[in-house]
């Protein structure tokens, strides 16, 4: 499948597309496909501030 796979913190240019596996479900587990997704405007803020900043994620 393809997904975007964040390894650390970047900006939207360094962002690329890979092929991954399909993970494997577990027992009591679900897989779910998402067609789409999102990212409002404070996340990107927060983002842009925290690397403009030198602050690294939890």
């Amino acid at each position: 499948m393809k997904a975007v796979v964040l390894e650390k913190t970047c900006t939207a240019s360094e962002l690329a597309v890979q092929e991954v596996p399909i993970p494997k479900v577990k027992s009591g587990w679900v897989l779910v496909k998402i067609n789409a997704f999102g990212i409002n405007r404070s996340e990107i803020f927060t983002i842009f501030k925290r690397i403009w900043c030198g602050l690294c994620f939890a």
